[in-house]
C-alpha cells in the first residue's frame, strides 16, 4: 500500500492527489478530488491540447464551493468535451 500512495502522491489525510494522467494518448499532470461529483478542465486546457466540444443539452451555472462558502460565478456551462479516454 505504502508504494501505491507514494506512486499516486498520496497522503492518509488527503482530500485530493496530484498524478499524471493521459488523456487520448496526451500525458498531463491531474489534480482528482475525491470529493468531487464531476469532473472539470479548464476551456484553455481545451483549447490547447484541441479536444472537441459540443453544447451541453442540460446547461448550468457554474457554482464553486469554498469551505463554507457557496457562490456562483455568473458564468454558464453551456460546452462539454465529447467522450475522451483517459488513463492513469
Amino acid at each position: 500500500m505504502l508504494a501505491q500512495q507514494q506512486q499516486l502522491n498520496l497522503t492518509t489525510h488527503a482530500q485530493y492527489f496530484i498524478t499524471s494522467i493521459k488523456i487520448n494518448d496526451r500525458r498531463l499532470t491531474t489534480m482528482i478530488d475525491f470529493d468531487a461529483i464531476d469532473n472539470f478542465m479548464t476551456k484553455a486546457l481545451v483549447e490547447r491540447k484541441e479536444y472537441f466540444t459540443r453544447k451541453k443539452l442540460d446547461a448550468y451555472n457554474l457554482m464553486i464551493v469554498n469551505k463554507n462558502l457557496l457562490f456562483a460565478r455568473n458564468k454558464r456551462v453551456n460546452k462539454e468535451t465529447k467522450l475522451l479516454s483517459i488513463a492513469i
